[in-house]
């Protein structure tokens, strides 16, 4: 009588490699999902903080999305479109339960794949924003003692020059972002306005401006750039452009500073715009 071999077979090499490219392809699906999730979630809250920020433009913004979306499924619009833009998958079949839904919701799931895909992109965006500046203030040496830099807070665009960062210094000291000044600026590419405490403890305002300023500008330039009305004269430039003074709104003008830092070319530049500006006859 001959002795059965039980003795299971192990799987072939090909099988192996198979389960294991399935295996690396399910927690790559997990990672990003874990990753498209924390992103929405960071983005919704941001949202909410725009929201509370700017609540009567948001409101009516809100208000306008309602109206919009309960319009568009009103006729059930959207599940014919699916059903347009792919027949063979999307048959009318396999869409029959979703016409059966009643129209609350058809309106809440679209709103609700509305705010998650914008909440996604927001928080991309301010993923990359954060992860820019991490990057920068780790190359400049802005770091604490564990090497934690400081964190991107809020942003806040005060004109289409400026844009002013919040960010949670992380132990930083305020006269540590003075004096990587200089570094921050050049591998930001952008000129630092101001750098300052916030109203919160462990918190720094910088303010970025684009627009460079030349260390001279010429008279000629002004003159360019905006005709003087009368009585008037030139101050200066600003990053919204020439800025110009009515004589007679300043009965009283001082002009001060050190020494060689210009007070007698602005008076006399003071003196020939009033004359350029003023028809004496």
């Amino acid at each position: 009588m001959q002795k059965e071999n039980t003795t299971a077979s192990s799987p072939s090499p090909n099988g192996q490699s198979m389960m294991k490219t399935f295996d690396e392809g399910f927690m790559m699906f997990i990672d990003i999902a874990q990753e498209v999730c924390v992103m929405a979630a960071i983005g919704l809250s941001e949202t909410f903080k725009l929201i509370f920020r700017h609540f009567p433009w948001s409101a009516v913004m809100l208000y306008g999305s309602y109206l919009t979306t309960r319009n568009f499924i009103s006729g059930l619009h959207h599940l014919v479109y699916l059903h347009e833009s792919a027949p063979t998958v999307f048959t009318m079949e396999r869409l029959e339960w979703c016409f059966r839904l009643p129209l609350f919701y058809h309106h809440m799931i679209l709103l609700g794949l509305i705010v998650f895909f914008t909440s996604t992109i927001l928080g991309f965006q301010l993923r990359f924003v954060r992860n820019k500046f991490l990057k920068i203030f780790s190359t400049a040496g802005l770091t604490n003692g564990v090497g934690d830099t400081p964190k991107l807070v809020y942003l806040k665009r005060l004109d289409k020059y400026r844009v002013q960062y919040d960010f949670d210094t992380n132990g930083v000291g305020l006269s540590e972002f003075e004096a990587k000044k200089e570094r921050i600026e050049s591998l930001f590419r952008m000129e630092i306005e101001s750098i300052k405490s916030g109203k919160n403890p462990g918190r720094v305002l910088i303010t970025f401006n684009k627009s460079k300023f030349p260390e001279k500008v010429d008279y000629s330039e002004f003159i360019d750039r905006q005709v003087l009305s009368p009585h008037s004269f030139y101050v200066g430039l600003s990053p919204e452009g020439v800025i110009s003074q009515d004589i007679a709104e300043l009965p009283h003008m001082m002009i001060a500073g050190a020494t060689n830092t210009g007070k007698s070319i602005f008076f006399k530049s003071v003196l020939y715009s009033l004359l350029n500006s003023t028809n004496y006859r």
